[in-house]
């Protein structure tokens, strides 16, 4: 099945409305940013399960319980009062980098032993929702994902070219978009560009003061280049990032 980036992600799930449900992925893997995964996770949810059957149908498994073994049995149980079963897990590390311990329940057994599962295929209507911080292409379990379901891919670019700096903007006004939609605010164009200004392209701290700007100005519409510089404090650490990814990339120039 397909590998998509984030934006593709609504229009995706428009076409799977028109497959036979056998025909639907069983897994949906999401890795990268995580405020994108956030909002793309909750996106995949909610295409799945109406909110009563989330009452239901759906587990997220935290602490103890987020680990392979126990997804693998939440995966392979079958319940007379569900239709569907959607267990998900959220940051999971299923792609440490290479000479990192893995962590308790997501050893090189476990990750077999989840290939295995998801070779063979799950129970009908059961599905899989993982995100992860990063991805490794090459790993046999990645290629097995992707047979089984879709990749959503929520990196966001780190160089600092004209490219990489045009699909950061993008990425926050993706990000700004879907607060003020939900929010029914706005913003002035000069404020979007001050906002940034101070925070850099982290999508996170983007989007928490977003949250708190919506909060400030209460019953007005528009927020202004003035409440930003009213509330937000300057946290822009893009030097020190692009300077830790030309070291990291073996570019001194």
């Amino acid at each position: 099945m397909p590998e998509i980036k984030h934006s593709e992600l609504s229009e995706y799930l428009k076409t799977l409305k028109t497959l036979k449900p056998e025909a639907a992925p069983s897994v949906f893997f999401l890795w990268g940013d995580e405020y994108l995964c956030r909002i793309m996770f909750d996106t995949v949810i909610n295409y799945l399960l109406t909110e009563k059957q989330k009452e239901i149908e759906y587990e997220l498994l935290e602490g103890e319980d987020a680990v392979i073994p126990v997804i693998m049995e939440r995966l392979s149980t079958y319940s007379i009062f569900q239709n569907k079963r959607v267990v998900a897990v959220k940051n999971a590390p299923l792609f440490i980098p290479p000479g990192s311990v893995a962590p308790a329940g997501f050893t090189a057994e476990d990750i077999e032993q989840l290939k295995v599962l998801v070779e063979k295929g799950f129970p009908e209507n059961h599905y899989l929702i993982m995100t992860a911080p990063m991805a490794n292409r090459q790993r046999l379990l990645f290629k097995t994902l992707k047979e089984a379901g879709v990749m959503i891919n929520c990196t966001a670019p780190k160089g600092i070219r004209k490219a990489d700096q045009a699909e950061k903007t993008e990425l926050l006004r993706f990000t700004m978009k879907e607060i003020l939609d939900r929010t029914g605010k706005g913003i002035e164009g000069y404020a979007f560009n001050t906002l940034t200004g101070m925070t850099g392209f982290d999508s996170a701290t983007f989007a928490d003061n977003l949250e708190k700007l919506v909060a400030f100005i209460g019953n007005r519409d528009t927020i202004t280049a003035a409440d930003v510089q009213s509330i937000v404090k300057r946290t822009k650490q893009d030097a020190l990032f692009e300077l830790n990814n030309a070291v990291s990339d073996r570019k001194p120039d």
